[in-house]
């Protein structure tokens, strides 16, 4: 068990490194069994696993809790950190009939022995875990087990999605076809230009978004040299991928899938960011 944590003996020295464990039992941080959780994380089932958990365009922990009420000394911190980190990951708890023999289609799916076990998950693929043993061995120190939890917590956040300042990957004509047209990845690309205040308005929303579907799109900006003054163009100047693609207003938003151009996911303008987030989800679906 000690040995699959050697990991995050980086993460281990951090989480030392900001105090000192102290041996003291403190009562308010020794939960007697699991607190309500209601307002801060969701109770996922085998019917809504899926929908919760598996489609959500988040990082996602969820955690499976045991019947015995000492065993989810965790789940105080757990909500606490879930709190703390809800405009970054979705938490849940499950709980199942038969989650102590571990013959639920849930537990087989992803190799659950037995509980409490918190399992990471984003969009469909579980990326880690702390079982039943890590959590047994965190739990010698009431200090440094729901610090290091919280740690982990933050890394898989990190690892899985882009930071929310992380600026959108800007292209020219060179580069513009090896990342849209030869991308693995379905591609999405806003057009703008200097001076353009739709074009300001909409990007960190559509970056926002892009950074909740990473790994699953790639997404770029392209300026066209089109300079705006009062939203509207005082100097036209010829751009070689506009002019292909029969670019007129500002931003646009070019949509690229399999090598070739999705014209049914196009859209011009400064739109609502649920406009944006569905018209990526149904591209998504299209490539998928």
């Amino acid at each position: 068990m000690v040995s699959r944590l050697t990991k995050y003996s980086g993460l281990a020295l951090l989480a030392l490194s900001c105090g000192q464990p102290s041996n003291e039992v403190k009562e308010a941080s020794l939960p007697a069994g699991i607190v309500n959780t209601e307002s801060i994380i969701q109770e996922a089932t085998i019917d809504n696993f899926e929908q919760l958990i598996l489609q959500n365009p988040l990082p996602s922990a969820v955690y499976f809790k045991s019947s015995d009420a000492d065993s989810n000394y965790f789940m105080q911190a757990f909500a606490e950190h879930c709190e703390d980190l809800k405009e970054r990951m979705f938490c849940a708890t499950y709980d199942s009939p038969e989650m102590n023999d571990g013959t639920g289609s849930l537990f087989e799916r992803y190799g659950i022995e037995g509980n409490p076990y918190i399992l990471f998950v984003y969009r469909g693929d579980k990326k880690d875990y702390f079982d039943a043993d890590d959590l047994m061995w965190l739990s010698e120190d009431q200090d440094f087990g729901p610090h290091f939890i919280r740690i982990v917590m933050e890394s898989f956040i990190d690892s899985n999605t882009c930071a929310s300042n992380c600026e959108l990957e800007e292209l020219n004509v060179e580069n513009f076809d090896e990342k849209t047209i030869r991308n693995e990845l379905p591609s999405i690309v806003e057009l703008g230009g200097p001076g353009c205040s739709k074009c300001e308005l909409v990007k960190p929303i559509f970056r926002e978004i892009c950074n909740e579907f990473a790994g699953s799109v790639f997404c770029a900006g392209y300026d066209t040299h089109r300079v705006f003054r009062n939203g509207e163009i005082v100097e036209e100047r010829s751009d070689p991928i506009s002019v292909k693609y029969n670019v007129d207003g500002l931003p646009h938003f070019l949509f690229f899938c399999g090598g070739e151009r999705q014209l049914g996911h196009e859209f011009v303008g400064a739109k609502e960011e649920s406009f944006i987030r569905n018209q990526i989800i149904g591209f998504l679906e299209v490539c998928d």
